[in-house]
C-alpha cells in the first residue's frame, strides 16, 4: 500500500514537471537555468587542485547528480513524455477501484440490513388480526372453539401471548381491550402474581379465561373475568357504598395512580411528576409509572384492532351482555352467540 502511494506521488510529480516543460516560456528558462548553473559548477570545478583527493570526491558526486539529471530529462520527459500519464493512470484507477466497491459493498449491506429489519417490523394495523390469530396459535396450540382456562394458568398464557406479539411488532397497537363502548389498546404484560398480571397500566385479579379460537382467523378472541380489589386508600372519597351500587349496576369503578421507588402516589402527583415524602418534594425525572385497578368485578375481551368486533353494533349491542354475564355466568353464552354473528365485512379495514 505504500509502494502504490509513493509510486503514484512521484508519477504525479512526474506529470507537473512534463507539464512545465512543454510549456514555451518556462521550458526556456529552465533551459537557461541548467546553462547558468553548469556553467557555476565550472568555474567551481577549475578552482579546486586537481591532485587533493577531496577535489575528485567533490567532482565524482557532481558527475553522479548531473547524469541522473539528464537522464531524467532525456528519457522520461523529451522522449516519453506521454508514458508516465499512462502509467499513472493504469496503476491508480484500479486501486481507486476497489475502495470504491468495498465502500459501494458495505454501503449495500448496510442499506439491505435496516431495508430487513424495516420489513420484519413494519407493522399495518389492517394486517392486526393475521397477527392476532399467529400469536393465538402460538400461546394456545391445538385449540378450537371455547377454551376455558383457571386463574394461574391465564396469567402464564397471557404473559407468554404478550410476549409472542412482541416478537412480531414490538411497537404497534394490534390488540385492544373492549368492554361495550369502552376500549384501549394493549402493548404488553407483566405478572403481578400467581392470579394477578399488569395488561398495559390495567391491573387484574383474574378468576377465569375463555380463548376462542374460531374457524375464521378474523374472529379469535381472548374472554376474561377478573375479581374485585381492595381500594389503595389514596382517595378517601371512594366508598364501599359506591363500590356496591356500581357492582349491582353490572357497571365497574378503577382508581388511578402512579408506583414510584415502591410506594404509591396520586394520580394528580403523577400528572405533575413529583410528590410529597417524608415532607420533601421527590422528583420524578419520568421514573414513575401509571397505574389503574379495578375495585370491582369486570369482564372484557382482547382482539385484534381490525376485528369485526371493532364495530358499533358490538359496541351498542354487547353492553348488556357483559353485564349479565358477569352477574350470571350461566349468561355467557349469549355475549358468545352474539359475537358469532360478526362477520369479515364488519371490520374496520375490511378490504
Amino acid at each position: 500500500m505504500i509502494c502504490s502511494i509513493t509510486y503514484a506521488l512521484i508519477m504525479s510529480f512526474n506529470e507537473k514537471i512534463c507539464k512545465i516543460w512543454k510549456d514555451p516560456v518556462l521550458s526556456k528558462v529552465i533551459s537557461a537555468g541548467f546553462i547558468a548553473l553548469f556553467g557555476l559548477l565550472y568555474a567551481l570545478i577549475s578552482k579546486f587542485n586537481i591532485n587533493s583527493p577531496c577535489s575528485w570526491g567533490f567532482m565524482a558526486i557532481i558527475s553522479v547528480i548531473l547524469f541522473v539529471i539528464f537522464r531524467y530529462i532525456l528519457k522520461m520527459i523529451i522522449f516519453h513524455e506521454d508514458r508516465p500519464n499512462s502509467i499513472l493512470i493504469s496503476n491508480t484507477e484500479p486501486i481507486q477501484e476497489l475502495v470504491e466497491d468495498v465502500e459501494g459493498s458495505k454501503q449495500d449491506d448496510i442499506k439491505d440490513k435496516a431495508s430487513n429489519e424495516r420489513e420484519k417490523h413494519e407493522y399495518n394495523w389492517l394486517d392486526s388480526d393475521i397477527l392476532f390469530a399467529q400469536c393465538i396459535a402460538q400461546t394456545f396450540p391445538g385449540n378450537r372453539g371455547i377454551v376455558w382456562y383457571n386463574s394461574s394458568d391465564a396469567v402464564r398464557r397471557l404473559n407468554f401471548f404478550f410476549k409472542n406479539l412482541r416478537k412480531e411488532e414490538p411497537n404497534g397497537d394490534a390488540v385492544w381491550w373492549r368492554r361495550g363502548y369502552q376500549a384501549f389498546s394493549v402493548k404488553n404484560a407483566e405478572i403481578l402474581d400467581v392470579d394477578k398480571i399488569y395488561l398495559g397500566n390495567d391491573r387484574f385479579k383474574i378468576s377465569r379465561m375463555a380463548v376462542f379460537v374460531s374457524p375464521n382467523y378474523y374472529k379469535h378472541f381472548i374472554y376474561i373475568e377478573a375479581e374485585a380489589e381492595p381500594a389503595t386508600g389514596l382517595y378517601p372519597k371512594i366508598t364501599k357504598v359506591q363500590i356496591k351500587e356500581a357492582t349491582e349496576r353490572g357497571d365497574y369503578i378503577t382508581e388511578e395512580y402512579g408506583e414510584f421507588n415502591g410506594r404509591l402516589i396520586s394520580r394528580q402527583e403523577y400528572d405533575d411528576g413529583a410528590s410529597i415524602y417524608e415532607n420533601n418534594v421527590i422528583q420524578h425525572n419520568g421514573d414513575a409509572i401509571l397505574r389503574i385497578r379495578y375495585l370491582t368485578r369486570i369482564n372484557f375481551i382482547l382482539t385484534s384492532k381490525n376485528s369485526p368486533y371493532n364495530n358499533q353494533r358490538f359496541e351498542v349491542g354487547s353492553v348488556e351482555l357483559f353485564r349479565d354475564a358477569l352477574s350470571d355466568k350461566k349468561s355467557i353464552h349469549k355475549l358468545f352467540e352474539f359475537m358469532d354473528t360478526f362477520q369479515k365485512i364488519d371490520k374496520p379495514g375490511h378490504r
